[in-house]
């Protein structure tokens, strides 16, 4: 982020907080959406959860609101982003799929559940492991405990571009009603 240093100023003018692994996981169990400005910034089309915007698949009126903000019709693939080791359960197999390369066939049960496979089974996918980001991973984790399902959407954070300061994740955060949580690094935002 290029105004990283500034986050303790944003923090205070904003009224956000320290939040944890299990806050999010919380919120986002309870239908919300959680921008995720973290990290260093990705370099391409798609968000690979450092200037995300995310929700639980299983949820309709969710996957419909980040249907809206990353402007994908029926027949687009909705990415969604799982740990590694969660995907024999859904695809039968192992799936490594780092940077959102692969779209492979999902079992027919895990569809229903999911809501956004294609007509083929086919489901846009980005694979997590603890070593490649520990934190999203431990949140993905989170999700599949209790039973749970630890999947989520995955769309890019974008004005325009995608996202590279705390300043103009907080003004989408204000201006998009699909958009209820803003984490900048380990620091929760809300409306």
């Amino acid at each position: 982020l290029q105004d990283l240093s500034s986050l303790p100023a944003y923090r205070t003018r904003h009224r956000g907080h320290c939040t944890s692994i299990p806050e999010v996981a919380d919120l986002l169990r309870k239908g919300h959406t959680v921008a995720m400005v973290r990290g260093r910034q990705e370099i391409g089309l798609h968000a690979l959860g450092h200037r995300s915007v995310m929700g639980l698949t299983t949820n309709r009126t969710t996957l419909d609101r980040l249907r809206r903000l990353g402007s994908y019709t029926w027949f687009d693939y909705i990415p969604v982003i799982m740990p590694v080791e969660a995907t024999p359960a859904l695809f039968g197999r192992k799936v490594t799929s780092p940077h959102l390369s692969f779209a492979p066939t999902a079992k027919p049960a895990v569809c229903e559940r999911l809501g956004v496979c294609l007509k083929d089974r086919s489901v846009a996918t980005q694979t997590v492991t603890q070593s490649s980001d520990k934190w999203l991973h431990s949140l993905l984790r989170a999700l599949g405990e209790n039973p749970g399902f630890p999947v989520l959407i995955n769309v890019p954070l974008r004005n325009g571009t995608l996202v590279n300061n705390i300043n103009s994740a907080i003004n989408i955060l204000h201006h998009k009603n699909e958009i209820d949580y803003l984490v900048a690094e380990n620091i929760l935002f809300d409306k």
